[in-house]
Parts: C-alpha cells; sequence; structure tokens
C-alpha cells in the first residue's frame, strides 16, 4: 500500500508523474508526424523562422503560442520529430501535476475544511494526476503532435484556477494577477479558455463563498476577467483569411439546432470513452440529429440531466464530487456550442483533454467514499490505474504511423469514407500506387458525403497517383475535375501546369504554374515546378528567383535545392 507521506511530498509524485509518463509514451517518440502535424509543421511557412514572430501571429492568431511553440521546436531542431514529441510529453506531466496540485489546495479551502476526506487528500491528489495521465483518452492530445495546442490551454486553464485558489487562501491579490495573466496566455493558445472564468466563479461559490454580502467584492475581482472574454472575442476577430485554420471563416453561419442535439448525443458518447475507453478512433462518423425526439437524443439528454441533478444533490455534502461532474459541462460547453456554428467536426477525443479533469478527481473521490478500507481502496485504484496504462500503451502502437493510424479506422468502421482518401495519399507517398488508386477508387464511391473543398482535393490526390505513374492526361484530366469543385485551387494548377511540362507542352505548363503562384505565393511546390518549366523553357534566372522563393518558404524542399543547383550549374554552363 502507498504511504501517505509519498503521496504528500510533491518532488516524489512529479517524479512517478515523469517515470509513467515515459513508460507510456516513451515509444512513440521515434513516431512519425501524422494528420494535421504536415499543415502546422512540415508544411508551414510561419514557423521556418523563429524570429519573424509577426508571420506567426498571422498564422495563429488565437493560438500565437501554440504556433510560438512550433517555431521553438523547428529552431532547435528542424523537422527532427523528437524534441516535438518531448515537448508534448512535457506538458502532459506538468498538467497531470497542476491537476494534483489543484485537489491539494481544494481540500485546504473553508468549505472543504471539514471533509472526512481532507485527511486522504494528498492520496486523493496523487491517484487523481494518476489516471489523468494514464487515461487512453488523452493520447490525441499527446502523441498527436499538433493538438499539444488543446494540452497548453488546458495548462493555463488550470494555471488560472490554481492562482485564484492561492489568492482566495493566502489572501494575496499577487495570486491573482497571476490566475489574470494565466488566463491571458490562455487567449493566446486556444479559444477554449474562454470558459475559466465561469469555472473559476462556480469554485468560488463552491468552495470559498460563505455570506452574499460578499457578492460585491466577487463582482470587482471578476471584472478583469470580462474584460479578457472581450479581449478574446477582439483577438478572435482580428483572423486573418491567410490564416492556418481561418477560424473565424469557419463559422458557417447561424446557430443550428440540429447541431446542438447532436452534441447532447456527442456528450454521452464522451461519457461512455471517459467510463469505458475502448474502440476509440481518430476520426468519427457521427450522424447529424434531425429532432431532438429521437430515441438515442432523448435518451442523451436524461442521461446527462440525470447526472446534472446528482452533482446539485451532492452539493451540500459532497462539494468536490459535486464540482468535478459541473466540470464536465462548463469544459465541454465551449467545443459544444461551438459546433453549432460551424456545422462540422462534431466529436473529436483531443476536445476531452480539459474535461477528464473532473473525471479523473471524480473517479478517486467515489471510491473514497464508496470503499472505508484506505488498503483496499488503494488496490482497486491501482487495479483502475493498470488497466488504464495497458490500454494507453497499446493504442500509442496505432499511432505510429499515418498508414497505421487511418487503417485502424478503416478496420473498426469500414464506412469512414474520409479514411480511405488519407490512406490513398500515404500508400502514393510510399510508391504503392496501385494500392493508393483503390483506395481513392473507395473513397470516390461516397464522393456524395464529400464537403466541395473535400471532394476537389480527393480528385487532386488521384490524379498526383496517376502522375507518378507516368499517365499525365489521366492527372490533368482530374485535376481539372478538381478546379469544377475549387476553382482557385492552387495544387490543381500547379499540378495540370506540371504535368504539361513533363508532356512537352510548355506554353500551358507556364500558364498554369503562374496561376498557381499567383493564387498562392506562399505555395513552395508551386515556385518548384513553375521553376522547372522555366529551366525547360532556358529561362534559367527566372527559374532560379522561383526555386529561391520556393527554399524561402520551406527551408527543408529538398527536390527545390536540387533545382536550384542544377539552375545555377546551367546558367554557368552559359557564361
Amino acid at each position: 500500500m502507498l504511504r501517505q507521506s509519498f503521496s504528500k511530498n510533491p518532488l516524489h509524485v512529479f517524479v512517478l508523474l515523469v517515470l509513467l509518463t515515459l513508460g507510456l509514451y516513451g515509444q512513440t517518440i521515434h513516431y512519425e508526424f501524422c494528420n494535421d502535424d504536415k499543415i502546422f509543421i512540415l508544411q508551414n511557412v510561419f514557423i521556418k523562422h523563429f524570429s519573424h514572430v509577426r508571420d506567426i501571429w498571422y498564422g495563429f492568431n488565437t493560438r500565437f503560442l501554440a504556433g510560438l511553440s512550433f517555431a521553438f521546436n523547428y529552431w532547435l531542431g528542424g523537422l527532427n520529430v523528437v524534441g516535438y514529441r518531448l515537448f508534448n510529453l512535457a506538458i502532459h506531466i506538468l498538467n497531470a501535476f497542476l491537476v494534483y496540485r489543484l485537489v491539494i489546495l481544494t481540500f485546504r479551502t473553508p468549505r472543504m475544511a471539514s471533509s472526512h476526506l481532507r485527511h486522504q487528500s494528498s492520496l486523493i491528489a496523487f491517484w487523481a494526476a494518476l489516471i489523468f495521465l494514464a487515461h487512453p483518452i488523452q493520447i490525441e492530445s499527446v502523441t498527436y503532435i499538433s493538438q499539444r495546442i488543446t494540452a497548453m490551454a488546458t495548462f493555463f486553464y488550470l494555471g488560472t484556477i490554481l492562482f485564484y485558489a492561492w489568492a482566495r487562501l493566502e489572501n494575496q491579490p499577487f495570486y491573482l494577477l497571476g490566475a489574470y495573466l494565466s488566463m491571458v496566455l490562455g487567449i493566446f493558445t486556444k479559444e477554449m479558455v474562454i470558459s475559466a472564468p465561469f469555472a473559476v466563479l462556480i469554485y468560488e461559490l463552491y468552495f470559498f463563498m460563505r455570506s452574499k454580502n460578499e457578492w460585491s467584492r466577487l463582482f470587482l475581482v471578476f471584472l478583469p476577467f470580462i474584460f479578457l472574454i472581450s479581449l478574446l472575442l477582439l483577438v478572435f476577430q482580428m483572423d486573418r483569411s491567410d490564416s492556418l485554420l481561418r477560424l473565424k471563416y469557419q463559422i458557417a453561419g447561424a446557430f443550428n439546432w440540429k447541431y446542438l442535439f447532436t452534441e447532447i448525443n456527442v456528450m454521452r458518447t464522451y461519457l461512455r470513452l471517459l467510463v469505458l475507453p475502448v474502440n476509440q478512433l481518430c476520426d468519427y462518423e457521427y450522424p447529424i440529429v434531425q429532432s431532438f425526439f429521437q430515441v438515442s437524443t432523448l435518451f442523451s439528454f436524461f442521461l446527462l440531466g440525470s447526472l446534472l441533478v446528482f452533482a446539485l444533490w451532492q452539493f451540500p455534502d459532497r462539494r468536490f464530487l459535486s464540482f468535478s461532474i459541473i466540470w464536465f459541462f462548463i469544459a465541454t460547453a465551449v467545443e459544444a456550442v461551438t459546433v453549432c456554428f460551424v456545422h462540422k467536426g462534431v466529436i473529436y477525443e483531443h476536445w476531452l483533454y480539459l474535461p477528464m479533469v473532473g473525471f479523473a478527481i471524480f473517479l478517486p473521490l467515489v471510491i473514497f467514499e464508496t470503499v472505508t478500507n484506505t488498503k483496499k481502496v488503494q488496490i482497486l485504484l491501482f487495479a483502475v490505474l493498470c488497466l488504464l496504462s495497458v490500454l494507453t500503451f497499446e493504442r500509442n502502437k496505432i499511432w505510429r504511423t499515418e498508414l497505421t493510424l487511418w487503417e485502424d479506422v478503416i478496420r473498426k468502421d469500414p464506412n469512414n469514407y474520409r479514411s480511405y482518401a488519407i490512406v490513398g495519399v500515404y500508400y502514393s507517398r510510399l510508391g504503392r500506387l496501385n494500392e493508393a488508386i483503390a483506395s481513392d477508387q473507395k473513397a470516390l464511391q461516397y464522393f456524395d458525403k464529400f464537403t466541395t473543398s473535400q471532394k476537389s482535393q480527393l480528385l487532386i490526390n488521384l490524379g498526383a497517383v496517376y502522375g507518378k505513374r507516368g499517365d499525365y492526361d489521366n492527372e490533368i484530366k482530374f485535376n481539372q475535375n478538381a478546379l469544377r469543385y475549387n476553382p482557385n485551387h492552387p495544387q490543381a494548377y500547379s499540378n495540370i501546369g506540371y504535368a504539361y511540362t513533363l508532356l512537352g507542352d510548355f506554353k500551358k505548363g507556364l500558364e498554369y504554374g503562374k496561376k498557381a503562384v499567383e493564387i498562392d505565393p506562399r505555395f513552395a511546390e508551386a515556385h518548384n515546378n513553375l521553376g522547372v518549366t522555366l529551366v525547360l523553357r532556358g529561362e534559367l534566372k527566372t527559374a532560379l528567383q522561383h526555386f529561391e522563393r520556393a527554399l524561402e518558404l520551406n527551408p527543408d524542399y529538398k527536390e527545390a535545392k536540387a533545382n536550384m543547383k542544377l539552375a545555377r550549374d546551367l546558367l554557368a554552363g552559359q557564361k
């Protein structure tokens, strides 16, 4: 049985968190980049120059600090994946430690001073931190490098609450400034921190407030939080159309009730994933609810309502237990409401990273409440931890490559049409061209389900495979079809131009290549392809300018480096 003296020592707890993290995630250190890592890291021109803070700001906006972290990793080690992964692991360890500190501080608050569990607070904090760290639902925010954004935002979210708790416990305004600063940093990490002031308010009502006379003081304390919410909305409005995610431009229109009803079902799924984390997917094919009165939605609403009623019922006697449940609703609220305006992407596992804090606290609290023997409690929690650890270790294997990740989706959900398109790209990258075409053809069977932009990209991908086979006519055909769905797609123009060049039609190659660069001057591949066309036309000086621009945008572009050397050699030969 774990001695309480061990759990009371923060250094001991921190070291154990580090060791457990290395045991669960050590195998992932050399795993390759995948999914949006191509957008955020591999092809991201904004992070290639750490000193160009303005470019990073333009690229990331409300996620500026996350962008800065990617730029920092690139500055340290280029595209060496190890540095990026170690950064993610460090954030995850720190978050688990903050969960530990949150539990310890909460048991020191006035409303918890008389709790019969207070003498076991360090043990509860210890197990909460371990559960938070080891739960397999956390993988998407840790192993998936791009989703460090969520983990970083959670760090500042927890920091806001912890500083507020310190300020109230120590009666020190300095700590209150720390809470405000932590939220400011969260504002420039991810938009979900907009709910942090509400979490702080609930925390105050649960654990500190004793009299109605305190409302005036509380109002003054919360005025800066209201200002910070306004600041977040202002920064969001400053998002540019050429930023990476174009977050402001993803808003599809008015609030859609069907997506709200869908999110009610999604929250039921989230609860299932917290309690029973099996059959996890990196991409869920989730049906959009057409009516609130569907049986599944009514059941979900009843389940969530019952959970909320239970939380309120527990409030007088088991405040921390009640708070851990309310946390789930607060932490999922922002993403759920956002979906109702964006009208896509209704469920992601990384959206559970912050709600997991509540579940990690809830589980040991429930066990300590229901089992009186401390030794039996710890045996039970150790068994839970072992089970979660095994699930996490095994689930991490799926993230070895993008191919293993998406083949896992196809195996568990053969009707997930997006997975066939993604696997097709990966087969093409590996040179398995017949398998790539077969996978893309499978995706075409679900063509009507794709969005307009997805249809365009699928046709471009299929055309690229034919191009690799030397079938440039089919490459041109599929890319021209792609332009029907997105008339200004720079990749389609660049691919068509390059195919015409390889067919010997340099005039059309130049026409389409110039159009691609005109549409997107930051598209490195378009500059490289246009440079090749210009070399074959004998316009070496102009070609060199495009190769140089391609390398400026992507210093790791090996093909552009080789082409530039060739152009220089040819130019030197002319002289």
